[in-house]
């Protein structure tokens, strides 16, 4: 149930906020509930939603209101690049292929801008409920954390907010 009711509200606020095209932000809100979901559970991202969904993604930059091709292909490049790097100087213990998947996805339908605030936001909402969990003792510092669901999380606010926080962001430096 909880499934189902995530799903039904997310597809409210995506038609409430006035994504279009909206067929494709029901699709994307799929598979973002769904790595959400199943990576919490049995933590990996199968590749049978991840490569469609990256596909679907790419096509998608062909409609005006998505990312360009460029831009979506910038913001994927970049979060694959700093995945790669994790990846590679943790020796896969940081972070999984899956999350590289995730990461290329978030580029394509957020752009170079929102994947770095969808990103950002990841490893704070990580990080707290992390550490959270390790404080309450629910976890140790050996437990295998699910990174997917923060990503979900941030690509959301990213989705839904994240304009007005870049713009918040700005208007907080200049005025300092």
């Amino acid at each position: 149930p909880i499934t189902e009711l995530s799903t039904g509200l997310l597809f409210i606020t995506f038609a409430w906020a006035g994504f279009s095209p909206l067929p494709l932000y029901f699709i994307y809100g799929i598979i973002l509930i769904f790595i959400f979901f199943f990576d919490l559970r049995y933590l990996e991202i199968p590749d049978e939603v991840m490569i469609p969904g990256i596909i679907i993604a790419s096509i998608a930059t062909l409609h005006p209101n998505t990312p360009t091709w460029t831009d979506a292909l910038l913001g994927a490049g970049v979060i694959l690049t700093f995945f790669l790097l994790q990846i590679i100087l943790s020796r896969g213990k940081w972070l999984g292929g899956g999350d590289l998947r995730i990461g290329a996805f978030m580029g394509l339908i957020l752009g170079f801008q929102l994947t770095l605030v969808a990103t950002f936001m990841s490893y704070i909402i990580g990080s707290i409920i992390s550490l959270g969990l390790i404080a309450s003792g629910t976890l140790s510092r050996k437990s295998m954390i699910p990174f997917g669901p923060f990503l979900v999380l941030g690509t959301l606010i990213a989705l839904l907010y994240g304009h007005a926080l870049i713009e918040w962001y700005f208007d907080f430096i200049y005025m300092n």
